[in-house]
Protein backbone atom coordinates (compact mmCIF):
# COMPACT_ATOMS: atom_id res chain seq x y z
CA UNK A 1 0.00 0.00 0.00
CA UNK A 2 2.52 2.56 0.81
CA UNK A 3 4.60 1.85 -2.14
CA UNK A 4 1.19 2.68 -4.28
CA UNK A 5 0.55 5.90 -2.23
CA UNK A 6 4.54 6.92 -2.55
CA UNK A 7 4.13 6.32 -6.59
CA UNK A 8 0.84 8.23 -6.52
CA UNK A 9 2.67 10.98 -4.42
CA UNK A 10 5.67 11.39 -7.22
CA UNK A 11 2.98 11.55 -9.99
CA UNK A 12 1.25 14.54 -8.87
CA UNK A 13 4.81 15.97 -7.69
CA UNK A 14 5.66 15.14 -11.20
CA UNK A 15 2.50 16.59 -13.15
CA UNK A 16 3.25 19.54 -10.76
CA UNK A 17 6.60 20.19 -11.66
CA UNK A 18 5.93 19.61 -15.61
CA UNK A 19 3.54 22.47 -14.99
CA UNK A 20 5.46 24.98 -13.81
CA UNK A 21 8.11 23.90 -16.60
CA UNK A 22 5.49 24.65 -19.14
CA UNK A 23 5.07 28.00 -18.13
CA UNK A 24 7.88 31.21 -18.15
CA UNK A 25 6.72 34.30 -15.69
CA UNK A 26 8.92 36.95 -14.97
CA UNK A 27 6.41 39.50 -13.56
CA UNK A 28 6.06 41.08 -16.95
CA UNK A 29 6.75 38.42 -19.52
CA UNK A 30 4.05 35.19 -19.66
CA UNK A 31 5.18 31.86 -21.46
CA UNK A 32 2.78 29.21 -21.59
CA UNK A 33 4.31 26.77 -24.08
CA UNK A 34 1.14 24.17 -23.19
CA UNK A 35 -1.43 27.17 -24.32
CA UNK A 36 1.15 29.39 -26.83
CA UNK A 37 0.50 31.78 -24.87
CA UNK A 38 2.50 34.79 -24.62
CA UNK A 39 1.65 38.25 -22.94
CA UNK A 40 4.12 41.10 -21.71
CA UNK A 41 2.42 43.12 -18.84
CA UNK A 42 -1.01 41.39 -19.47
CA UNK A 43 -1.22 42.23 -22.56
CA UNK A 44 -1.83 39.25 -25.57
CA UNK A 45 1.07 38.72 -27.93
CA UNK A 46 0.19 37.37 -31.03
CA UNK A 47 2.98 34.96 -32.21
CA UNK A 48 3.60 32.41 -35.23
CA UNK A 49 4.63 28.88 -34.21
CA UNK A 50 8.15 28.97 -34.85
CA UNK A 51 8.60 32.73 -33.39
CA UNK A 52 6.50 30.99 -30.06
CA UNK A 53 8.87 28.02 -30.38
CA UNK A 54 11.90 30.56 -30.58
CA UNK A 55 10.76 32.25 -27.86
CA UNK A 56 10.36 29.40 -25.54
CA UNK A 57 13.72 27.71 -26.33
CA UNK A 58 15.73 31.77 -25.27
CA UNK A 59 13.25 31.94 -22.00
CA UNK A 60 14.53 28.66 -20.52
CA UNK A 61 18.22 30.44 -20.34
CA UNK A 62 17.35 34.27 -20.32
CA UNK A 63 20.66 34.79 -19.17
CA UNK A 64 22.77 32.82 -20.97
CA UNK A 65 23.71 32.60 -24.27
CA UNK A 66 21.86 30.27 -26.55
CA UNK A 67 23.63 28.68 -29.50
CA UNK A 68 21.82 28.89 -32.72
CA UNK A 69 21.89 25.65 -33.82
CA UNK A 70 20.18 24.76 -30.32
CA UNK A 71 17.20 27.49 -31.00
CA UNK A 72 16.87 25.92 -34.99
CA UNK A 73 16.78 22.37 -32.89
CA UNK A 74 14.02 23.20 -30.63
CA UNK A 75 11.88 25.07 -33.32
CA UNK A 76 12.49 23.29 -36.43
CA UNK A 77 13.60 19.88 -34.78
CA UNK A 78 16.67 17.71 -36.21
CA UNK A 79 14.61 16.64 -39.54
CA UNK A 80 15.72 19.96 -41.18
CA UNK A 81 18.77 21.05 -41.68
CA UNK A 82 20.09 24.16 -39.67
CA UNK A 83 19.92 27.59 -41.91
CA UNK A 84 21.15 30.36 -40.36
CA UNK A 85 19.87 32.79 -42.58
CA UNK A 86 15.89 31.45 -41.95
CA UNK A 87 17.08 31.61 -38.07
CA UNK A 88 17.68 35.23 -38.33
CA UNK A 89 14.77 36.14 -40.48
CA UNK A 90 12.46 34.50 -37.77
CA UNK A 91 14.50 36.39 -35.01
CA UNK A 92 14.14 39.43 -36.59
CA UNK A 93 10.27 39.43 -36.78
CA UNK A 94 10.52 38.39 -33.07
CA UNK A 95 12.64 41.50 -32.31
CA UNK A 96 10.20 43.61 -34.53
CA UNK A 97 6.79 42.11 -32.78
CA UNK A 98 8.67 42.54 -28.90
CA UNK A 99 10.29 45.94 -28.96
CA UNK A 100 6.94 47.76 -28.69
CA UNK A 101 6.79 45.54 -24.89
CA UNK A 102 10.32 46.97 -24.15
CA UNK A 103 11.73 43.17 -24.43
CA UNK A 104 14.85 42.49 -26.62
CA UNK A 105 16.84 39.39 -28.33
CA UNK A 106 20.70 39.92 -27.81
CA UNK A 107 22.64 37.83 -30.03
CA UNK A 108 26.31 37.81 -29.79
CA UNK A 109 28.61 39.64 -32.18
CA UNK A 110 29.58 37.27 -35.35
CA UNK A 111 26.07 35.53 -34.85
Amino acid sequence: MKSNDVTGQEAMLNAQLEKAASTYDDGYLRIERENYYVACGGQPINLMRKGFLILWRLAQNPERVVPAQDVWRYAWGNKSQFNSASLRVHISRLRHTLAPFGISIENMAGD
